[in-house]
């Protein structure tokens, strides 16, 4: 699936979702890659709080990634967990067949250091084989592999109040 398909069926799907506001029935739109002939399908819950784009990627093998309001338990693997007292503000989930992807944003009133050495302890825990650190200012960013070729990528950023806007992002096996 091109990337420009998935930016054209999300935009398509609030579009669409943003029109159908007021009612109740879960919604799918198919869209169809003018390029490729690939379709595309998106489907909105009932609630607008849950969109899932599906289709191929180009080897013919299934893609899926859900975006939601708010975390979702499990989607990020157990050893990554959530910060406490997280207030997320986005979330992510999904990648090709056999592989567990997910990109989970939030809040938090804590430094963007001391969320910074939650997750390199975290991390480091898991066995990361390659570790990368890397800050400018008081904005920290931590990237690394596991063994099982695994990867993790994490931002922390002040949020202008004292805490930190946070980014988590991993990709890899379920």
């Amino acid at each position: 699936m091109k990337p420009a398909a998935i930016v054209i069926s999300a935009t398509l799907a609030l579009v669409l979702g943003i029109a159908g506001c007021g009612g109740s029935d879960q919604k799918t739109y198919k869209v169809k890659d003018p390029e490729t002939g690939n379709t595309v399908e998106v489907q909105t819950s009932s609630n607008n709080q849950t969109m899932t784009i599906t289709g191929e990627d180009e080897n013919g093998a299934p893609v899926s990634v859900t975006v939601t309001e708010g975390y979702q338990e499990g989607a990020l693997p157990d050893w990554l967990p959530l910060y406490p007292g997280a207030n997320v503000e986005s979330a992510m989930t999904g990648g090709p067949a056999g592989e567990q992807g997910a990109l989970v944003s939030f809040t938090v009133d804590d430094s963007p250091s001391d969320v910074a050495a939650f997750y390199a302890e975290k991390v480091k825990a898991a066995g990361v084989v390659e570790m990368m650190q890397a800050s400018a200012g008081e904005t920290i960013m931590l990237g690394g592999e596991l063994p099982d070729g695994s990867g993790v990528s994490l931002s922390f950023n002040p949020d202008g109040e004292g805490g930190t806007y946070a980014s988590v992002t991993y990709v890899g096996k379920p």
